[in-house]
């Protein structure tokens, strides 16, 4: 199974496809199968040069030939998301130079990729002219050949929909995250931050705040939300792990290979027992939802789709938050004097702006991928049937038409909010206000108990194609025994 995110930037996600009897996981690498256009035969995917483009010279075996080309294939390298600014420095190059690039690259098809916010905005605003095509992710070639041959199993998942099937699936589970149903958990969330908070006190001084905090707290909000036994919570925390490669790297698990595959399995026949409790016995919980779920003509949810609505949730649903609390507790390390303006004035509207900001800043999720569904003019670029654009939020949230000095942190920063860390449009994040919640929570909590924090050690970044954040946050830092002391 690949990870797709479920409709959520936020939520991170896994893919599954029914119609091929697949479940990859696009955390790691995705894209799962074919999109609506060459369905229909009207494009097939460019599998090398495009005959349209003049100075398409390069084969992808070549290096890329110059600064741009170089910079475009930075934005797809997972170890590029290394914490230094190499990223930053391509994303500006390109935004300034040639903001729709086409790019091969030997690992993965042809994309053009877009770096500018408007840009991304508009193709997400679009969603019948641009499609996800059940391939929301970017994904190796050596992936989507074992998918196409059946070698992996695939599980559709909520991204991969588009128009009326999407509007049908995304309804099923919708009014869970609306504000109003996700304030009634606030208690609850309050409680799972606050035992955040105690746990870095039981720690000490120090602690790895990604595996010993920010993995644990997103992970039991969902686990609420379900209504899963706490129980199995250490079983699906380590899958979890697995899947989305942010355990051990000993652990890592290449998404094309037989031992990934029985990874999946292990989450299938999970998720396929809950789903005949939850049948026969339904519950006041998201799971019993998902379980009983049926679309609008009345039939029942195939169980290929109901499976990739659990794992999406189970697996991947924490994964961004969890890593946006790491990268904001990372940025207010590298920033103090950031972190003093949150304890001097702690107020809800400063804990929600510096929530946005931290969003922005750290950009949970890389990237989203559309195919055009017929010709199609983007500024002054002309895009054909078929043509499949990475959409790059890393870039979008520091286009400095957009933000003012975007490579600052700034917790006060007016318009943080513009942030596309959750998508835009039809697809934008269903987990996005339970994302948001859960950082400020943490926040709330923290911030009046944190004497200092400073970064003890040496971070580490998760190599992951569509996810961003840190595996290790290793921190030093000093609590106040009890609030307001």
């Amino acid at each position: 199974m690949v990870f797709r995110p479920v409709d959520c930037p936020a939520l991170g996600v896994p893919n599954v496809s029914a119609r091929s009897g697949r479940l990859n996981l696009a955390l790691s690498n995705t894209c799962g199968h074919r999109c609506t256009a060459r369905n229909a035969g009207d494009s097939p995917e460019p599998t090398g040069t495009d005959p349209r483009r003049k100075d398409s010279h390069m084969t992808t075996a070549e290096p890329a030939d110059n600064a741009l080309d170089l910079a475009a294939r930075t934005l797809l390298s997972p170890e590029a998301y290394d914490g230094s600014e190499t990223v930053n420095n391509a994303a500006r190059l390109l935004r300034d130079q040639s903001p729709i690039h086409y790019v091969e690259h030997p690992d993965y098809n042809p994309v053009w990729v877009l770096t500018r916010h408007a840009d991304v905005m508009e193709v997400e605003a679009h969603q019948k002219e641009w499609l996800q095509g059940g391939r929301p992710f970017l994904q190796t070639k050596h992936e989507i050949g074992r998918i196409e041959r059946g070698e992996v199993p695939d599980v559709p998942v909520l991204i991969d929909h588009d128009g009326d099937q999407h509007r049908a699936y995304r309804a099923i589970t919708q009014k869970w995250f609306t504000t109003r149903n996700l304030n009634r958990l606030s208690e609850r969330i309050t409680v799972l931050a606050k035992r955040a908070v105690d746990r870095m006190d039981e720690y000490g001084d120090t602690c790895d705040f990604a595996q010993d905090i920010a993995m644990h707290f997103p992970f039991e909000t969902i686990m609420s939300l379900l209504g899963l036994p706490e129980a199995d919570y250490p079983l699906l925390l380590d899958l979890s792990r697995r899947v989305l490669g942010s355990g051990p790297e000993e652990e890592r698990l290449n998404p094309g290979s037989d031992e990934y595959g029985a990874l999946i399995g292990e989450l299938f026949m999970y998720f396929n027992n809950i789903t005949e409790e939850r049948q026969a016995n339904p519950t006041e919980d998201l799971a019993s939802v998902i379980a009983n779920a049926e679309l609008p003509d009345g039939t029942e949810m195939p169980l290929i789709d109901k499976i990739g609505y659990y794992t999406i949730f189970a697996t991947a649903g924490h994964e961004t938050t969890a890593s946006s609390m790491s990268g904001g507790i990372l940025a207010l390390a590298q920033h103090p004097e950031q972190l003093q303006l949150l304890k001097d004035d702690p107020t809800p509207a400063n804990i929600r702006t510096a929530t946005d900001e931290i969003l922005r800043w750290v950009t949970p999720l890389k990237h989203f991928c559309r195919y055009a569904a017929g010709d199609y003019t983007l500024g002054d670029h002309q895009f054909h049937t078929g043509d499949r654009v990475y959409m790059s939020y890393a870039s979008a949230n520091r286009d400095e038409r957009t933000f003012d000095d975007p490579d600052t942190f700034d917790v006060t920063r007016k318009k943080a909010s513009s942030h596309l860390a959750f998508g835009f449009g039809v697809h934008h994040c269903l987990g996005a206000e339970l994302a948001r919640i859960q950082i400020r929570a943490l926040l709330t909590e923290l911030i009046p108990r944190l004497d200092s924090i400073a970064i003890n050690g040496t971070p580490e970044h998760i190599k992951a194609i569509s996810v961003s954040g840190l595996k290790h946050l290793p921190i030093h830092y000093n609590l106040y025994t009890n609030q307001g002391d």
